[in-house]
């Protein structure tokens, strides 16, 4: 009974934190599952759309009521019927991360599509991948259904096959593709930040843990501050893009490290991270979603991998299984020498050269889909009711 009771303050402490709407939901044409990262996809939705909030932020009253007198408690109830008073043509969503979406239940008449938005490793992703002894497993389960995922690349896409996807979609990074190319470089070298306010005893891996990830990740900074002053260059740092995390122990944090070089930090709440990274001359990174799409934009975009030996899969390029530990803009060694090298090769490689790699490897790791064409393909093919 106590227990009950606890369970129904808590529903009534989210429905009393969150707006409510009253009147029953809009037929529309596409229903988006949750609002996060959406801000890009309703452009090619036509205005025909409406969201199924996900976060407690809005639930519809409607719902609930009839939910309730059905005994139907639970959200994946809630979801659903929401889904069905909506009676969407496609059901999609950017959140490419949230087990739910996979349980969703659709009729013979709708479809729907999940965007992959950020690079995939086990060691961040949990809810999706199982990694135990340096094995990577799906997590699937016998509700999961979906039509089409579309994929930053095929290594990625043959894992997703197995949330039992009817069809995989490679079109790069959906973000990057909406975003125009500007080659205008203003910038001499950008760092994009990797740094996250951890706890040192937080184990990534059964062989990681937190501690020796900063040690890393300090070695990797220290060894580019000597950069810096052996050549005088002036080093822009994109800051992390997490509401969550904050902004001044990440400036402190880089300015104990560069307290001699110049360096300007620049937060990334007040710049386009693309116009960033395509006004730059050579971009540094560890292994950030955006650096992947620094180089399917066509920057010369360089990759440190310090931890290739005992995290497989935050290598250079996971999952595709075909690439060497070192080439010519990625490294596994963050010595000095090793991280001079690999930037004045870059630096001193003809335009004509880097973009002949570029087109390469950005086949195999993220090919760049101009206005993502793909995806408007993919989900104009029905017909319009």
């Amino acid at each position: 009974m106590l227990k009950l009771l606890l369970s129904v303050l808590k529903s009534l402490k989210i429905l009393f934190n969150a707006k409510l709407e009253f009147s029953k939901p809009p037929h529309k044409r596409f229903l988006i599952f949750d609002e996060v990262n959406s801000e890009i996809l309703k452009n090619y939705l036509k205005n025909n759309y409406t969201y199924l909030h996900c976060r407690n932020e809005k639930f519809n009253l409607y719902v609930l009521f009839f939910n309730f007198l059905n005994k139907k408690f639970n959200k994946l109830d809630y979801y659903n019927s929401y889904i069905g008073y909506v009676n969407p043509r496609i059901i999609i969503s950017t959140i490419d991360n949230n087990p739910t979406f996979y349980k969703l239940k659709k009729n013979i008449n709708q479809k729907k599509i999940l965007i992959q938005m950020g690079w995939k490793s086990p060691i961040y992703d949990k809810s999706i991948f199982s990694f135990k002894k340096n094995k990577v497993k799906i997590i699937k389960d016998k509700l999961y259904n979906i039509d089409t995922i579309l994929v930053f690349n095929k290594s990625i896409g043959n894992f997703f096959k197995s949330l039992n996807a009817k069809k995989v979609i490679e079109i790069g990074s959906f973000r990057s593709n909406h975003i125009e190319i500007n080659s205008k470089k203003k910038i001499d070298l950008l760092y994009i930040s990797s740094w996250n306010n951890i706890d040192p005893k937080k184990k990534y891996t059964n062989i990681v843990n937190g501690k020796e990830y900063l040690l890393m990740h300090n070695k990797i900074l220290n060894n580019l501050n000597k950069y810096l002053e052996k050549y005088d260059v002036n080093l822009h740092i994109l800051g992390k893009k997490n509401k969550f995390l904050n902004e001044n122990l990440e400036f402190n944090f880089y300015k104990k490290i560069f307290k001699n070089s110049k360096w300007t930090f620049l937060q990334s709440e007040k710049y386009n991270s693309y116009k960033v990274v395509d006004s730059s001359k050579i971009i540094i990174n560890l292994h950030s979603t955006l650096g992947y799409e620094s180089l399917s934009r066509g920057n010369k975009t360089i990759f440190l991998d310090p931890y290739s030996n005992k995290i497989k899969t935050i290598n250079f390029g996971w999952p595709c299984e075909d690439l060497k530990k070192n080439g010519p803009f990625w490294t596994t060694d963050v010595s000095f020498k090793g991280i001079e090298k690999i930037i004045n090769n870059l630096k001193n490689m003809k335009n004509k050269k880097f973009l002949s790699l570029q087109k390469k490897y950005s086949k195999k790791l993220m090919p760049y889909n101009k206005k993502n064409t793909k995806l408007k393909s993919e989900i104009f093919t029905l017909n319009v009711r």
